[in-house]
This record gives C-alpha cells, sequence and structure tokens, in this order.
C-alpha cells in the first residue's frame, strides 16, 4: 500500500497538470506561465513536473526584447530541453524585428543540437541573416524574409533545408519566398530528404518550379508519403508541361501479391492537393492544361486500381483562381465532369473549384455565381465555378 499511494497520487497529479495545461506549450522566457508555475509551487511538485517529458515537448520561442522576461534566456531554453528528455520536439520559433542577432543566434546554435529530435518546427526569421545562421558556409541573402516550418520545414530560403539534419522528420512544407531560387528548391528538398533519411508523410511545396526529374526523385525518396500538396501564384507554360510529364508517374504498376508497393511511386498517398492563383497581364495566356485528361488519369488510375501494398487515393481538392484580363478556359475538360463525379459518388472526397477565367462551353459546372475578390465594389467581379 505504502508503495502504491505515491504511484497513484502522482499519476492523479500528472493528469491534473495536463488538464490545467492543455495546449501544453511552454514558454522558456515567460516564468509565469505554463508549467514553470505548477513547479514553483513546492519541492514535491517540482520534482514530477520537471521529470514528465510531454509537458516540455511543445516550445515556443519569441526572441523580441519585450517577450524575454528572464535574465539567461540560454539557461532557460536548456533546461526545457532537457526536461524534455529525448522525447520528439515541436517548436514555434519567432524572430522579432527588434531581436537581438546574437541572441537569435546562440537560440538557433542550441536548438540545432536537437535537430535528430525535430518532429514539429515552425520557424519565422525576420532578419535576413539568421537564414545563414544554419548554414556557415553561405553568404547572407539581403532583403529577404524566410519563414521556416519543419516537420514543418518550410523554408523561403533552400540553403536553409541543406543543412538540416532532422531524422525524424514528418511533414515538410516549402514556400518561396525568393523567386531567384525556384530552379534549386526541389535540388534542397531533395538533398534534405536523402541526408536526413528521414520518412516523410507530407509534403507541401509552394511556387517552385517542378523540374521533373528532380520531382519524381523526390517521390522516389518518400514512399511513406501520405499527403502531397502543390500550390503556384505564377503560372507558365513550362510548369504546366512539368506536370503532364509528372501526373503519370504516380499511376499504379504491377498486380502481383507484393509487386504494387515496390513499383509504385508514393503507395501509401490518400491525399493530393492542387492550387493554383494566378494572375496574368500578358497577352499571351498559358495553358493551364494538366488539369484536364492528365490530372483525372491519375486520380482514376490510383482509385480504381487496387492492388496489394497500395493505398487508394481518398481526397483530391483542385483550386484554381485565374485573375486574367483576357478569356482563358480553365476546366476539368469535355466529358471529365462525369468522371469526377463518378469517383465522388464513390466515396472520394473531391472538390473542383475555379474562380475567373472563360467558361468552357462543353464542360458545364455544377454551379456557379459572381464573386468579387476584392471588397473595392469598382473591380470587376470574376465567375466562381464549383464542378464537382
Amino acid at each position: 500500500m505504502a508503495t502504491w499511494m505515491p504511484k497513484t497520487f502522482r499519476k492523479i497529479l500528472l493528469d491534473i497538470f495536463s488538464q490545467a495545461i492543455p495546449s501544453a506549450v511552454v514558454n522558456p522566457f515567460n516564468p509565469i506561465a505554463g508549467p514553470w508555475t505548477l513547479s514553483r509551487v513546492c519541492k514535491k511538485w517540482n520534482s514530477i513536473i520537471t521529470s514528465y517529458a510531454p509537458l516540455w515537448m511543445n516550445i515556443t520561442i519569441d526572441t523580441s526584447p519585450g517577450a524575454i522576461n528572464v535574465q539567461k534566456p540560454y539557461r532557460s531554453l536548456i533546461d526545457v530541453l532537457k526536461y524534455s528528455q529525448d522525447r520528439p520536439l515541436s517548436i514555434h520559433f519567432v524572430e522579432g524585428e527588434e531581436s537581438m542577432p546574437s541572441v537569435t543566434h546562440m537560440l538557433l546554435c542550441i536548438l540545432m543540437k536537437h535537430a535528430p529530435r525535430w518532429k514539429d518546427l515552425d520557424f519565422t526569421l525576420s532578419n535576413s541573416e539568421t537564414a545563414a545562421a544554419f548554414d556557415a558556409n553561405v553568404t547572407p541573402m539581403s532583403n529577404n524574409n524566410t519563414t521556416l516550418f519543419s516537420a514543418h520545414p518550410s523554408a523561403g530560403d533552400p540553403r536553409i533545408l541543406r543543412s538540416i539534419i532532422a531524422p525524424k522528420l514528418e511533414e515538410v512544407h516549402v514556400q518561396l519566398f525568393n523567386k531567384d531560387f525556384q530552379e534549386v528548391i526541389l535540388h534542397a528538398l531533395l538533398f534534405l530528404i536523402k541526408r536526413s533519411g528521414c520518412f516523410l508523410r507530407k509534403i507541401t511545396v509552394g511556387d517552385c518550379i517542378p523540374v521533373v526529374n528532380k520531382f519524381i526523385s523526390i517521390l522516389q525518396a518518400s514512399p511513406n508519403l501520405e499527403e502531397l500538396a502543390l500550390s503556384f501564384t505564377v503560372w507558365n507554360d513550362r510548369t504546366d508541361s512539368c506536370l503532364l510529364e509528372t501526373l503519370p508517374s504516380i499511376h499504379v504498376k504491377g498486380g502481383e501479391e507484393g509487386e504494387g508497393e515496390e513499383q509504385t511511386l508514393v503507395p501509401r498517398l490518400t491525399k493530393l492537393n492542387i492550387i493554383v492563383q494566378h494572375k496574368h497581364k500578358s497577352r499571351t495566356v498559358p495553358s493551364i492544361s494538366f488539369l484536364r485528361d492528365p490530372l483525372i488519369n491519375a486520380v482514376e488510375n490510383r482509385w480504381d486500381h487496387q492492388v496489394a501494398g497500395v493505398a487508394r487515393l481518398v481526397s483530391v481538392e483542385v483550386r484554381a483562381a485565374v485573375l486574367v484580363k483576357q478569356d482563358m478556359v480553365v476546366s476539368p475538360g469535355a466529358g471529365n465532369v462525369e468522371r469526377w463525379s463518378r469517383l465522388k459518388e464513390g466515396g472520394m472526397g473531391m472538390l473542383f473549384h475555379v474562380i475567373g477565367g472563360k467558361a468552357d462551353e462543353e464542360c458545364p459546372p455544377a454551379n456557379s455565381c459572381m464573386m468579387r475578390v476584392d471588397p473595392d465594389p469598382t473591380r470587376p467581379a470574376y465567375l466562381q465555378r464549383v464542378y464537382v
């Protein structure tokens, strides 16, 4: 009984502590919030709280001068990392515009030592030089704000991806802020995956040029991938051509027992999102032909052809906002609405939504209406169409 009571008491206390801190977010620089407050009640509570890693795994850091309320921020961060033991880390890091570079860089150096434990990381860096702190061999850029979310890593500067080794990463989000890196972002992302030896479940890529061989190599290096999201705010014929070539690569291959998983790219893929937000002013309007037969062919293939070891694609979302001065036809293509509808009726989560552009007379939408994407009533209204 003497042994049972302390264990039960500890369990009850930990349950109360978890309820008292539902978000389980720890701010190393705010000693009067989160588990810090409870740890100061008494030595017994301090011992229980500081030895319970789940309370210290979700860390939020703001390096703005007004957000640091401790004399030794480095010591506080080291303590939190120690209390989290060897558990995976979720980190939200914000560099304020008035932050001292020396403070930010020191905190980043401490965190980088724990990169193998990163599972969910969200970096917002306001100083262009800070991005270079991830890679001492690169010259800092100027005039470039960078956002990195890692497991979520997401990077406006692909050099960040090149310098990270994080084998526990599950999600990578890459949103480009500097258009000069459109050509190299996929190479940097592929390098991150191979160097870390991680098995990603979700990849989100925005505004890169999807070079066919690099993109396919990323898919080959991600056999556990469940979700793939692609977004583009700039569209051109080259991007369209790359997707036309890439989509057939995810078709199911093999048919014998055990062959499908080995021969098919991303055999666990269940969710696909594609977003195009294009505002074009020139007279030459690029094509978005991949939205027609190539896309529905790939989606139908991953739904209909079920082989051993290959998951069924169960959710597809396509959104296109095409705001152009001239007419531009954007639709699933003649005869394809029925194919998309069949998949939706069969149980697939499906959305095909277009704003702007010219309606396809051979491909009527399920419903449509006029809408304004700008609150200014003098700006033009655009046709909004939902096909499935």
